[in-house]
């Protein structure tokens, strides 16, 4: 099955005009059995690899032949801001979010609910940016304001989701960027950075029973 997942992604790339339909399958199998097939660190990475390479080069594709204003394009932008951020990558990720919200502000209402979603990339981001080069030795280099505006502004989004997507993907990215943010490398806060652990592994918990009990139902 993993290696199916990562064909389909291959073939999604290679075919994409005849294959669209293909990415909807991609998702409904990796929520539903991604964490059975892929418990390997080396499956993990290549399958996150795929997924990357593979939406990267459709945004490409698409901008190639002049639809990078189509709303599919900036949709297949949107995701692929969230996953350059879920794996850290805020060179590729920062432009991209700022392009993106660009094009969607011209379209949406301020308080459009996947507006409000996509914003939220930013601080994540910017976390990081701040995390990477402060692991760098270049902390010096940075602005402590921008850091507090970033938490402040993910704090905000947490209690969003909280109310309404509590466990959704971009919930979970959420929660994680203020755990980095106030571990070791950043804020070193450890009374701060537990609660945000321990949610953070509560929350991961709850959606692996969740899937276990939907993969294990009777058909």
């Amino acid at each position: 099955m993993r290696n199916s997942l990562i064909a389909a992604l291959t073939k999604l790339r290679e075919t994409y005009r005849l294959n669209t339909e293909l990415l909807n399958q991609i998702w409904v199998l990796e929520y539903y059995f991604g964490p059975t097939l892929l418990d390997r660190a080396d499956a993990t990475a290549e399958m996150w690899t795929k997924r990357i390479q593979t939406i990267r080069w459709l945004v490409n594709d698409a901008q190639t032949h002049g639809r990078g204003n189509d709303m599919e394009t900036l949709l297949w932008e949107s995701a692929l801001a969230f996953w350059l951020t879920c794996d850290g990558d805020y060179a590729e990720a920062e432009p991209l979010i700022a392009s993106n919200l660009d094009h969607w502000r011209a379209r949406l209402e301020p308080n459009d609910d996947w507006l409000v979603q996509v914003q939220m990339l930013s601080p994540c981001a910017v976390i990081n940016r701040h995390a990477a080069k402060s692991k760098a030795g270049e902390g010096a280099t940075l602005d402590p304001a921008e850091l507090d505006a970033a938490i402040a502004a993910l704090k905000q989004a947490d209690e969003d989701l909280s109310l309404s997507r509590s466990g959704t993907p971009m919930h979970m990215l959420v929660i994680d960027s203020l755990k980095q943010a106030f571990d070791p490398t950043l804020r070193n806060n450890p009374r701060t950075y537990a609660p945000y652990e321990n949610r953070y592994d509560a929350l991961y918990e709850k959606k692996q029973k969740s899937k276990k009990k939907k993969t294990n139902a009777p058909k």
